[in-house]
């Protein structure tokens, strides 16, 4: 049913979903696209996210960029399968785009706090607490409403799976019902990893990763790690990456047994991480050391540029071409190419 939960209507007749782009000047301001040079403004003279130390072995190169303060801080991007869409969930609203130029928004008066395309397909899937709201190419703003506290959504085969905060996973059918619920050992799910076509979905907890079979619930193969687990990622080259309290280092996991393929030593503890398609590159944001910075997998820090801020998200798109940078505290989205 394509309404939204909290009543009133928007110039499209959806009710309580605004299109912002549509209609500027009702309700908040509109997602601004920057120029470059107005970018730069953003940006201490000290720091330069257009030209990196090396490249272009890896996206690095400025190509566009939304100014989000509209909707309030990002949370979370994504790219579609295909590459062709990507969104950004943030406190007040989603943001859907295609690479090719043009963007969306959708005001939910509802913070979204996690965001994944529907496995194939245009349809972004947003967590919003106790519901998902989804949106984009051949689907009305629709919400969901859930049984439980949603607070991630990941790609797995060809369904999505939302990740309750209690580590119960339900699964959300292309046509956007439900499945089964199954209950996990992880409890509390501080984040979760994914991957379309895949069989398992990963969870991090207080004090290690899992993988875990969403079907029944049962864990595969899990590791422990010094503290709670702030980020899991696609680490590229199959592999899956975490960020966890009390490690300065990126860890590099294989996919099956979680057993450490590499560590990548980064400026201060990583809080946000990505990895290139072919697992040669590494971005992330740290907790103190403010920016974004991108370091080899033999170790060498490739790109400081402080300018982000405080990262959200990194997302590279399948293919490896387009990074898309989500900063928290510049209220900024940031497309990176080659």
């Amino acid at each position: 049913m394509n309404t939204c939960r909290d009543g009133g209507e928007d110039i499209t007749g959806r009710a309580g979903c605004t299109d912002i782009t549509a209609s500027a000047g009702v309700g908040r301001r509109p997602v601004r696209r920057l120029t470059a040079f107005s970018l730069f403004l953003l940006i201490p003279a000290s720091s330069c996210i257009f030209e990196p130390v090396e490249g272009p072995d890896y996206p690095s190169v400025y190509k566009d960029s939304f100014y989000a303060d509209s909707l309030g801080s990002p949370a979370s991007c994504s790219f579609s399968q295909d590459g062709y869409w990507w969104a950004c969930a943030c406190e007040g609203g989603l943001i859907l785009a295609s690479v090719s130029g043009g963007e969306t928004v959708r005001e939910t008066r509802s913070p979204l706090t996690d965001v994944a395309f529907m496995p194939g397909s245009g349809t972004a899937v947003a967590a919003a607490g106790d519901s998902l709201f989804a949106a984009g190419e051949g689907c009305p703003d629709t919400w969901i409403a859930a049984g439980g506290e949603i607070m991630f959504v990941e790609p797995c085969g060809s369904d999505i799976i939302a990740v309750c905060s209690d580590g119960s996973l339900i699964r959300v059918l292309p046509d956007l019902s439900f499945g089964e619920t199954v209950q996990t050992g992880m409890n509390p799910a501080l984040c979760a990893l994914a991957f379309p076509g895949g069989d398992c979905i990963y969870l991090g907890g207080q004090s290690g990763v899992s993988r875990v079979y969403p079907l029944t619930g049962a864990t595969a193969a899990s590791i422990e790690t010094p503290g709670p687990v702030v980020d899991l990622f696609d680490a590229g080259d199959g592999n899956v990456g975490i960020a966890a309290e009390g490690s300065n280092e990126l860890w590099v996991l294989d996919p099956l047994g979680l057993s450490i393929v590499t560590l990548i030593t980064f400026p201060d503890f990583p809080t946000v991480g990505a990895g290139t398609l072919d697992g040669r590159f590494y971005y992330g944001g740290c907790r103190t050391a403010s920016g974004l910075f991108v370091v080899s997998v033999s170790g060498e820090q490739v790109l400081a540029s402080p300018g982000y801020g405080d990262l959200a998200d990194v997302a590279l798109s399948p293919d490896g071409l387009l990074a898309l940078v989500a900063s928290r505290s510049e209220y900024s989205l940031t497309l990176l190419g080659f």
